[in-house]
């Protein structure tokens, strides 16, 4: 007869079994990717520091033969301690994955032993390895620590006892000493990462070389800039509200209102000079090869995560605010433009230049010139529509009539003319400036 009871049983604590190494399972996993990324910096930090000093701090060469002898002599010695071993337990092979796979592969490098001791040896490079593999054994205990006491439950060999005889904590750095734990691992590797790139930049930042005949060309440029600004704001603005301008402007007002633009075109300027800074003479300080770095490609992802986060935001939220308000945002405008046409520019330049970075400084400065350009028409026009009344501000008094601010709005005086648009239904009206007898400020009674 079956016995009903002893199969419910049995398959009860079949379930149950299933169940609790399912959670284990998946507990582990959590564990192992948080010490996995802390292995990752580890390594990264160590072939930084390594590079540094065989290279004399030349930016990150990743196709060169050099660099791929070193990051495999340096992957060698900071998994040496692991893949020594002749055998490795469950749970430490689950939650050192990162460690394990070089351990599975461990034969393939065994034979190349004494070429990596020749790298060593040649570079002098034996006090960095010898740091970097103390806190990656400082990691790894730290990992066999979180399994311990599974481990002592299921009567296995506790892995943090092997690590905890090769961790050297008088060697270790001054923060590790104190407090080995791994988020303070992880902080003191991100600075270390981060100490050297800055290093490396300080040491390779792109030199323009300017001579005499560049500044005259920025000079001459800058004039006919200001000029032709002056002269498309004056025709954007004027032919936006139905003005024939070229009736009522000459030579004289154009040059005016350059001159008036002179502190925008600064800005524009000092925009230019620090977004090829930015984009341009740092682009290879760090790495010839960027985004192929782990650490460098995990920033680099921020980094455009957030351009594109930013510039597609702008464009969005123009589009809203001019279909709905019939407007352009004059903010937005900016950051859209420059997100859509800085990358070409740069392209550009790139691609059909001989001095590339000449080239792209003085495409973007007259590129960002005509940008803040247009966001000045745009801020203007936007001032005149929303100018719809109020208490008088002016009066200008003319010899047989009088034009009260705001509800007339003065778009423009030339030379000869005074150009007023009624705000209240957009009419405009043009008087000879020899009319013009006094403008009177309004004074508030208090």
């Amino acid at each position: 007869m079956v016995n009903y009871v002893a199969v419910f049983r049995r398959k009860l604590t079949a379930v149950l079994t299933k169940l609790f190494f399912a959670l284990v399972d998946k507990m582990i996993n959590s564990k192992a990717k948080r010490f996995t990324k802390i292995s990752s910096r580890c390594r990264v930090a160590c072939n930084l520091n390594v590079w540094a000093k065989i290279s004399n701090s030349k930016p990150v060469d990743f196709e060169s033969s050099l660099y791929q002898e070193m990051d495999k002599a340096v992957t060698f010695y900071l998994m040496q301690s692991f893949t020594s071993r002749d055998s490795i337990g469950l749970l430490e092979g689950q939650i050192l994955r990162y460690n394990y796979l070089f351990w599975i592969i461990r034969k393939n490098e065994s034979d190349k032993r004494k070429q990596y001791y020749r790298f060593v040896l040649k570079y002098r490079i034996a006090d960095i390895l010898k740091n970097y593999v103390n806190i990656q054994n400082c990691i790894n205990k730290c990992a066999t620590d979180e399994i311990s006491e599974l481990e002592s439950k299921l009567g296995i060999d506790v892995s943090a006892e092997f690590w905890t005889k090769l961790v050297l904590t008088d060697k270790l750095p001054a923060q590790l000493r104190k407090k080995c734990k791994p988020r303070s691992i992880l902080s003191y590797l991100k600075k270390e990462i981060k100490t050297t790139k800055r290093d490396l930049s300080y040491n390779n930042y792109l030199k323009f070389d300017f001579s005499p005949s560049d500044i005259t060309a920025f000079v001459s440029l800058s004039g006919t800039l200001l000029l032709l600004l002056g002269y498309l704001q004056v025709a954007a603005v004027n032919s936006y509200f139905g003005v024939p301008y070229q009736r009522y402007f000459g030579i004289s007002d154009y040059i005016a209102s350059s001159v008036s633009a002179v502190d925008n075109y600064l800005v524009a300027a000092l925009i230019a000079f620090l977004f090829v800074f930015l984009s341009l003479a740092t682009a290879n300080t760090v790495s010839l090869y960027s985004a192929k770095i782990e650490e460098r490609s995990s920033f680099g992802s921020i980094d455009n995560w957030f351009l594109h986060f930013t510039g597609l935001s702008a464009l969005a939220a123009m589009t809203a605010v001019f279909f709905t308000k019939w407007r352009i945002e004059p903010i937005m405008l900016f950051v859209t433009c420059m997100y859509l046409g800085a990358p070409m520019v740069r392209y550009f330049c790139l691609r059909f230049f001989v001095s590339p970075p000449k080239a792209y400084m003085f495409s973007t400065l007259v590129f960002v010139a005509f940008v803040n350009g247009g966001v000045g028409v745009v801020t203007e026009i936007n001032h005149v529509i929303d100018s719809k009344g109020g208490p008088p501000v002016r009066i200008f008094k003319f010899v047989d009539a009088d034009y009260t601010e705001p509800d007339w709005f003065v778009l423009a005086i030339t030379s000869d003319f005074v150009i007023l648009r009624r705000q209240n239904n957009g009419f405009i009206q043009v008087r000879a400036k020899s009319d013009l007898k006094l403008i009177e400020d309004v004074i508030e009674d208090s």
